[in-house]
Formats: structure tokens, sequence, C-alpha cells
């Protein structure tokens, strides 16, 4: 990295020392020998403007009435970023340069939704990104959270609100000098009863069985517009958000279905799908006389190398029985 940006300010060293040799020269003066680069900060923050000054001299010493050609700054995604950038000046193709401690912006905001309705038993994390005073995201801070009501809704140091009783509270997040906050209504929870059909089911790796929920209130009546919350116990399965469950992997898996604090459970007992391979050698043939399979019959024709050093190959017809 470091051959890079002293290749890069040669570079721009020479253009600049041409486009100033190629203007007109109206007074003599000494040869510049050094550049001077001063700063009015040493540290900048992200975005932040900086006011740099170049000062050219002599042999001895003496500053010279000669301008800048050309500023630079290297690494030029450091610049942009955290980490340590150069920057500097070409005057009369001397090079001077100072480093510069690039820090992040600090967080001046927060995006959160003002707010949210959940029942008694859920769970959800709100999406909250820390923002600078330009509105550029920070995803390298962490954010904490606190509730101002805990027995209505509780939240955790990730931020996962979970609504306890009906009421509402306040849940705030802050992150360095910003803070915001989101106001959480926890319903009752209208389902009494829930239940998943099919209760239990057997599949081969890769079917789909798809799992649907019975919901019921107090009085019976079947509730229709709550949100079902799927999840499987068990490495090797996964279900979809509308119950389609598959598994890739043989063995016993429980599937459970949530609204709020109801629950309801099912099983599926997943067993492989074996695939029975019968191998046939039917002959033996250069390769330009081979001309095609034998497409009448329903065995699938192959070549297959005997010798990786030969123009030999064998064919040999495979019968495939998938159960």
């Amino acid at each position: 990295m470091k051959l890079k940006v002293l290749c890069v300010i040669a570079m721009i060293a020479t253009a600049a020392f041409a486009r100033q040799q190629s203007a007109p020269v109206k007074t003599e003066t000494a040869p510049v020998k050094t550049v001077e680069v001063t700063s009015n900060v040493a540290e900048a923050e992200v975005g932040q403007q900086l006011k740099l000054t170049a000062v050219a001299k002599d042999e001895s010493g003496k500053t010279l009435d000669v301008k800048p050609a050309v500023w630079f700054a290297a690494p030029f995604d450091v610049v942009s970023a955290e980490g340590e950038a150069q920057v500097g000046a070409v005057v009369a193709g001397k090079v001077g340069s100072i480093r510069i401690k690039i820090k992040p912006a600090p967080v001046t905001s927060i995006d959160l939704p003002s707010k949210n309705q959940v029942v008694v038993g859920v769970a959800m994390r709100p999406n909250a990104t820390a923002r600078t005073a330009m509105g550029n995201p920070r995803a390298d801070v962490a954010i904490s959270w606190s509730s101002d009501n805990p027995s209505i809704a509780s939240v955790d140091a990730a931020g996962m609100v979970i609504g306890l009783k009906p009421g509402k509270a306040n849940i705030t997040a802050f992150c360095e000098r910003a803070s915001a906050k989101m106001v959480v209504e926890v319903a009752a929870n209208p389902v009494k009863s829930l239940s998943v059909e099919p209760r239990s089911a057997n599949a081969r790796t890769g079917d789909v069985v798809r799992f649907s929920t019975s919901a019921t209130d107090v009085a019976g009546k079947a509730v229709n517009s709550c949100e079902v919350f799927w999840a499987v116990g068990g490495d090797g399965a996964m279900i979809e958000r509308d119950g389609a469950f598959v598994a890739e992997r043989p063995g016993a898996y429980v599937v459970s279905a949530s609204v709020g604090d109801r629950q309801a459970l099912a099983s599926v007992i997943v067993t492989p799908r074996n695939a029975e391979r019968e191998l046939e050698v039917v002959g033996r043939a250069l390769i330009k006389d081979f001309q095609s399979a034998d497409s009448g019959s329903s065995a699938i024709s192959l070549m297959c190398r005997l010798y990786p050093t030969s123009c030999w190959f064998m064919m040999f017809r495979i019968r495939l029985t998938l159960s």
C-alpha cells in the first residue's frame, strides 16, 4: 500500500511539474528545494473540511513565492473512511505532504419507527439506523436500548422488544450523542386456541409439506387476521413464512406455530430419498466409432474414460430407479 501511494504521488508530481514548466515564467526565482505543508488540525472527521497551507523554500531556507500546481490526498479510498491519509501539494516538481488521522463522524440521529403495535407474547426487533450529520449511516457503532415501562414491553441489549401485557411503553434507542423514541402499543392476544394441520406427517428428503393453522377466540369464532410465526427444531430442515416445510436431511423434526403467547406443535418424520442404480457394461469402442446414445430405450448411456492417456472409452448403461 505504501509503495502504491508513493507511485501515485510521483505521477502527480511529474504531471504537475510538466504543467508548471509549460506555463510562461514572469520572473526568475531560485529553484524550490523543499515544500512544507501544514494543516489547521491533526485529526479530521469524515466530511470535515481542512485548511492546508503549502510553503516552498529554496536551498537556504528562504520562502519562495511559488504557488502549488496541484493538491492531492492518498490513498484515495481512506480519505472518505476511517484511517490515515497523506495529503500534500506539488510545487515546481517538489512534493510536500503531511499525515492526517481520519476518524468517523459522530452519530447525530437515529432512524427508528415512531410507533409499533404487538400483541401479548409477540417479539419484534425494530430497524434502527445510526446516522451522521450528513446523513451517512454508521454500521460500526453500538445502539443501546431502554423501556420506560418494562412490565408492558421489555427490550434487551439487541433491541428485541417483547409485549408482556396490554398497555403502552416508550422504547428508546441511544447511540453516542443521539437518541430516538418509539411508542409500543401492546394489545391482548385475540387468539384463545391454536392448532396445526397436519399434526404429524411423513416425508422424504426434498419433499415439501405444507402446514396450516386454525385459530379461534374466546367465543370459539375463527380469527383470520393474526400473523403466524413458524419455526422448526433440528438441523437440516427449514420452514417458510407460509408454512411450507422441507428437509434436506433425514430425521425427526418438530414444527411450531405461534401467535403471541399461543403455540401449537406438529411433527415430521423424514426418510432418505433412495436411488437404486444398476450398472451394466455394454461394450468398448473408440471415440470416433461412438455415434449416439440409444435414444429408443429408457436407459441412460454414458461414456466414461477408461485411461486418461488413451482414446479408448467404455460405454455404460445405467438404469435409474427412483423411489
